[in-house]
Protein backbone atom coordinates (compact mmCIF):
# COMPACT_ATOMS: atom_id res chain seq x y z
CA UNK A 1 0.00 0.00 0.00
CA UNK A 2 2.68 1.93 0.98
CA UNK A 3 4.75 1.13 -2.23
CA UNK A 4 1.47 2.11 -4.21
CA UNK A 5 1.33 5.74 -2.75
CA UNK A 6 4.82 6.55 -3.56
CA UNK A 7 4.46 5.79 -6.86
CA UNK A 8 1.31 7.95 -7.20
CA UNK A 9 3.07 10.65 -5.89
CA UNK A 10 5.69 10.24 -8.05
CA UNK A 11 3.55 10.50 -11.18
CA UNK A 12 2.05 13.07 -9.93
CA UNK A 13 5.26 15.27 -9.26
CA UNK A 14 5.89 13.66 -12.97
CA UNK A 15 2.96 14.87 -14.65
CA UNK A 16 3.13 18.20 -12.50
CA UNK A 17 6.16 18.63 -14.50
CA UNK A 18 5.07 17.35 -17.59
CA UNK A 19 2.35 19.79 -17.23
CA UNK A 20 4.53 23.33 -16.66
CA UNK A 21 7.11 21.99 -18.81
CA UNK A 22 3.97 21.86 -21.42
CA UNK A 23 2.85 25.09 -20.29
CA UNK A 24 6.41 26.80 -20.99
CA UNK A 25 6.25 25.59 -24.70
CA UNK A 26 3.14 27.02 -25.03
CA UNK A 27 3.94 30.11 -24.17
CA UNK A 28 7.50 30.19 -25.62
CA UNK A 29 5.51 29.48 -28.94
CA UNK A 30 3.13 31.99 -28.31
CA UNK A 31 5.79 34.80 -28.09
CA UNK A 32 7.57 33.77 -30.85
CA UNK A 33 4.47 33.42 -32.84
CA UNK A 34 3.91 37.11 -31.84
CA UNK A 35 7.52 38.00 -33.01
CA UNK A 36 7.17 36.83 -36.07
CA UNK A 37 4.03 38.27 -36.79
CA UNK A 38 5.17 42.09 -36.23
CA UNK A 39 7.68 40.94 -38.30
CA UNK A 40 7.13 42.91 -41.14
CA UNK A 41 5.89 46.17 -38.94
CA UNK A 42 9.62 46.27 -38.19
CA UNK A 43 11.00 45.80 -41.05
CA UNK A 44 8.80 48.51 -42.68
CA UNK A 45 7.47 46.18 -45.76
CA UNK A 46 3.82 46.49 -45.37
CA UNK A 47 4.48 50.11 -45.93
CA UNK A 48 6.93 49.84 -48.85
CA UNK A 49 4.85 50.66 -52.13
CA UNK A 50 4.38 54.12 -50.11
CA UNK A 51 7.88 54.66 -49.20
CA UNK A 52 9.15 54.09 -52.89
CA UNK A 53 6.53 56.65 -53.66
CA UNK A 54 5.24 54.46 -56.41
CA UNK A 55 1.15 55.28 -56.37
CA UNK A 56 2.09 59.17 -56.45
CA UNK A 57 4.49 58.74 -59.66
CA UNK A 58 1.86 60.13 -62.40
CA UNK A 59 1.35 63.47 -60.21
CA UNK A 60 4.95 63.90 -59.68
CA UNK A 61 5.90 63.45 -63.28
CA UNK A 62 3.15 66.07 -64.07
CA UNK A 63 1.26 64.14 -66.44
CA UNK A 64 -1.88 64.21 -65.15
CA UNK A 65 -2.29 67.84 -65.93
CA UNK A 66 -1.22 67.40 -69.55
CA UNK A 67 -4.40 67.64 -71.44
CA UNK A 68 -4.77 71.06 -69.93
CA UNK A 69 -1.32 72.09 -71.03
CA UNK A 70 -2.16 71.21 -74.17
CA UNK A 71 -5.76 73.33 -73.69
CA UNK A 72 -4.28 76.86 -74.92
CA UNK A 73 -1.88 75.31 -77.51
CA UNK A 74 -2.04 77.94 -80.45
CA UNK A 75 -3.37 77.42 -83.61
CA UNK A 76 -0.33 78.98 -85.80
CA UNK A 77 -2.21 78.98 -89.29
CA UNK A 78 -5.63 80.66 -87.73
CA UNK A 79 -3.24 83.12 -86.05
CA UNK A 80 -1.16 84.06 -88.70
CA UNK A 81 -4.30 84.80 -90.96
CA UNK A 82 -5.90 86.87 -88.36
CA UNK A 83 -2.68 88.81 -88.15
CA UNK A 84 -2.23 89.56 -91.85
CA UNK A 85 -5.81 90.76 -91.30
CA UNK A 86 -4.94 93.51 -88.42
CA UNK A 87 -2.08 94.49 -90.95
CA UNK A 88 -4.42 94.99 -93.56
CA UNK A 89 -6.58 97.49 -91.48
CA UNK A 90 -8.42 96.91 -88.59
CA UNK A 91 -10.97 99.36 -88.79
CA UNK A 92 -11.99 97.91 -92.27
CA UNK A 93 -11.88 94.66 -91.33
CA UNK A 94 -13.15 94.82 -87.97
CA UNK A 95 -15.99 92.17 -88.55
CA UNK A 96 -13.68 89.47 -90.33
CA UNK A 97 -11.40 89.64 -87.82
CA UNK A 98 -14.23 89.04 -85.27
CA UNK A 99 -15.30 86.02 -86.90
CA UNK A 100 -11.63 84.59 -87.55
CA UNK A 101 -10.86 85.09 -83.96
CA UNK A 102 -13.49 82.61 -82.97
CA UNK A 103 -11.09 79.97 -83.51
CA UNK A 104 -8.57 81.51 -81.11
CA UNK A 105 -7.22 80.26 -77.95
CA UNK A 106 -7.57 82.96 -75.17
CA UNK A 107 -3.36 82.54 -74.87
CA UNK A 108 -3.55 83.66 -78.94
CA UNK A 109 -5.75 86.70 -78.53
CA UNK A 110 -3.84 87.90 -76.08
CA UNK A 111 -0.63 88.06 -77.86
CA UNK A 112 -2.30 88.98 -80.59
CA UNK A 113 -3.34 92.29 -78.87
CA UNK A 114 -0.06 92.46 -77.33
CA UNK A 115 1.83 92.63 -80.28
CA UNK A 116 -0.42 95.19 -82.62
CA UNK A 117 -1.56 97.54 -79.61
CA UNK A 118 -0.51 101.03 -79.58
CA UNK A 119 1.78 102.43 -77.02
CA UNK A 120 3.98 105.19 -76.41
CA UNK A 121 1.63 107.48 -77.33
CA UNK A 122 3.81 109.97 -75.38
CA UNK A 123 6.48 109.93 -77.76
CA UNK A 124 4.80 110.28 -80.83
CA UNK A 125 3.27 113.83 -78.91
CA UNK A 126 6.32 114.79 -78.00
CA UNK A 127 7.70 114.22 -81.72
CA UNK A 128 4.33 116.02 -82.96
CA UNK A 129 5.07 119.24 -80.80
CA UNK A 130 8.80 119.52 -81.95
CA UNK A 131 9.00 118.64 -85.08
CA UNK A 132 5.68 119.53 -85.99
CA UNK A 133 3.88 118.48 -89.71
CA UNK A 134 2.06 115.44 -88.16
CA UNK A 135 5.63 113.32 -88.37
CA UNK A 136 4.91 111.50 -84.75
CA UNK A 137 1.15 110.83 -85.49
CA UNK A 138 2.25 109.54 -89.48
CA UNK A 139 4.46 107.10 -87.69
CA UNK A 140 1.77 105.87 -84.95
CA UNK A 141 -0.86 105.47 -87.94
CA UNK A 142 -3.04 108.25 -87.00
CA UNK A 143 -3.08 109.50 -90.82
CA UNK A 144 -6.04 112.21 -90.34
CA UNK A 145 -4.51 114.40 -87.46
CA UNK A 146 -1.18 113.90 -89.59
CA UNK A 147 -2.11 115.77 -92.54
CA UNK A 148 -4.59 118.02 -90.12
CA UNK A 149 -1.38 119.20 -88.27
CA UNK A 150 0.24 119.38 -91.97
CA UNK A 151 -2.05 121.24 -93.11
CA UNK A 152 -2.20 123.57 -89.72
CA UNK A 153 1.80 123.90 -89.48
CA UNK A 154 2.18 124.98 -93.25
CA UNK A 155 -0.96 127.49 -93.13
CA UNK A 156 1.20 129.25 -89.93
CA UNK A 157 4.50 129.31 -90.87
CA UNK A 158 2.97 130.46 -94.62
CA UNK A 159 1.35 133.38 -92.45
CA UNK A 160 4.11 134.10 -90.42
CA UNK A 161 6.46 134.25 -93.07
CA UNK A 162 4.72 136.84 -95.10
CA UNK A 163 3.60 139.23 -92.13
CA UNK A 164 7.52 139.23 -91.08
CA UNK A 165 8.62 139.75 -94.49
CA UNK A 166 5.81 143.06 -94.77
CA UNK A 167 5.32 144.40 -91.28
CA UNK A 168 7.28 147.51 -91.93
CA UNK A 169 6.73 149.66 -94.75
CA UNK A 170 8.60 152.55 -96.59
CA UNK A 171 7.18 155.72 -96.37
CA UNK A 172 8.19 159.67 -97.08
CA UNK A 173 7.55 162.53 -94.65
CA UNK A 174 8.20 165.32 -96.81
CA UNK A 175 7.26 169.14 -95.52
CA UNK A 176 7.95 172.82 -96.99
CA UNK A 177 10.82 174.44 -95.23
CA UNK A 178 10.48 178.03 -97.87
CA UNK A 179 8.25 180.05 -99.20
CA UNK A 180 9.08 179.67 -102.28
CA UNK A 181 8.57 175.94 -102.41
CA UNK A 182 11.73 174.64 -101.02
CA UNK A 183 10.71 171.28 -99.37
CA UNK A 184 12.64 167.98 -97.36
CA UNK A 185 11.71 164.40 -97.07
CA UNK A 186 12.26 161.74 -94.35
CA UNK A 187 12.40 158.25 -95.91
CA UNK A 188 11.07 156.00 -92.57
CA UNK A 189 9.38 152.98 -91.96
CA UNK A 190 6.13 152.25 -89.68
CA UNK A 191 4.62 148.90 -89.18
CA UNK A 192 1.51 147.88 -91.75
CA UNK A 193 -1.18 146.47 -89.66
CA UNK A 194 -2.84 144.40 -92.17
CA UNK A 195 0.50 141.77 -92.40
CA UNK A 196 0.59 142.34 -88.35
CA UNK A 197 -2.67 140.61 -88.54
CA UNK A 198 -1.49 137.50 -90.52
CA UNK A 199 1.40 136.75 -88.51
CA UNK A 200 -0.86 137.28 -85.42
CA UNK A 201 -2.88 134.56 -86.90
CA UNK A 202 -0.06 132.46 -88.17
CA UNK A 203 0.67 132.58 -84.38
CA UNK A 204 -2.95 131.48 -83.05
CA UNK A 205 -3.09 128.58 -85.86
CA UNK A 206 0.73 127.13 -84.74
CA UNK A 207 -0.33 127.25 -81.30
CA UNK A 208 -3.39 125.15 -81.52
CA UNK A 209 -1.65 122.77 -83.46
CA UNK A 210 0.92 122.45 -80.93
CA UNK A 211 -1.85 121.67 -78.16
CA UNK A 212 -3.56 119.54 -80.34
CA UNK A 213 -0.40 117.49 -80.66
CA UNK A 214 -0.40 116.70 -77.00
CA UNK A 215 -3.99 115.07 -77.05
CA UNK A 216 -4.92 113.37 -80.72
CA UNK A 217 -2.04 111.02 -80.11
CA UNK A 218 -3.61 109.63 -76.66
CA UNK A 219 -6.76 109.76 -78.21
CA UNK A 220 -5.32 107.32 -80.76
CA UNK A 221 -3.95 105.09 -79.01
CA UNK A 222 -6.92 104.72 -76.82
CA UNK A 223 -9.62 104.18 -79.54
CA UNK A 224 -7.48 101.72 -81.33
CA UNK A 225 -6.69 99.64 -78.61
CA UNK A 226 -10.10 99.20 -77.76
CA UNK A 227 -11.53 98.20 -81.26
CA UNK A 228 -8.68 95.67 -81.57
CA UNK A 229 -9.82 94.61 -77.96
CA UNK A 230 -12.98 94.18 -79.14
CA UNK A 231 -12.40 92.59 -82.76
CA UNK A 232 -10.38 90.14 -81.31
CA UNK A 233 -12.97 89.68 -77.97
CA UNK A 234 -10.00 88.91 -75.40
CA UNK A 235 -12.63 88.88 -72.57
CA UNK A 236 -14.53 85.90 -74.47
CA UNK A 237 -17.91 88.44 -73.89
CA UNK A 238 -20.64 88.44 -76.20
CA UNK A 239 -23.81 90.58 -76.41
CA UNK A 240 -26.93 90.18 -78.49
CA UNK A 241 -30.54 92.07 -79.38
CA UNK A 242 -33.82 91.32 -80.58
CA UNK A 243 -34.95 93.34 -83.12
CA UNK A 244 -38.90 93.56 -85.25
CA UNK A 245 -38.55 92.01 -88.55
CA UNK A 246 -41.44 92.20 -90.69
CA UNK A 247 -40.80 89.56 -93.97
CA UNK A 248 -43.39 89.61 -96.95
CA UNK A 249 -44.38 85.97 -97.76
CA UNK A 250 -46.25 84.73 -99.92
CA UNK A 251 -47.62 88.57 -100.76
CA UNK A 252 -48.61 89.09 -97.78
CA UNK A 253 -46.60 90.34 -94.93
CA UNK A 254 -45.07 88.04 -91.68
CA UNK A 255 -44.34 89.37 -88.40
CA UNK A 256 -41.37 88.41 -86.35
CA UNK A 257 -38.57 88.67 -84.32
CA UNK A 258 -34.47 88.41 -85.41
CA UNK A 259 -32.39 87.83 -82.72
CA UNK A 260 -28.89 88.53 -82.98
CA UNK A 261 -25.53 87.74 -81.91
CA UNK A 262 -22.42 89.84 -81.35
CA UNK A 263 -19.61 88.32 -80.37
Amino acid sequence: MKHALSNAKVGMQIGFILIVCFSIAVFAQNEQGQEQYQYPQQQGQYQYPQQQGQYQYPQQQGQYQYPQQQQDSSNPDQRAAVQQLIKAGLMKNKDEIQKASIYLSPADKTALYNKNKKKAAGGWAALDFAVGFGIGSYIQGDIAFGVAQSLMDATAYTLMYIGILNIEEEYDDCYNYSYYGGSYCNHEYRTNEEYLDLMVAGLIVFGTSRIMSWIFPFVHQRGYNRTLNEALNTNNSFSYSIDPLIVPKTGMPAVGLAFNVHL
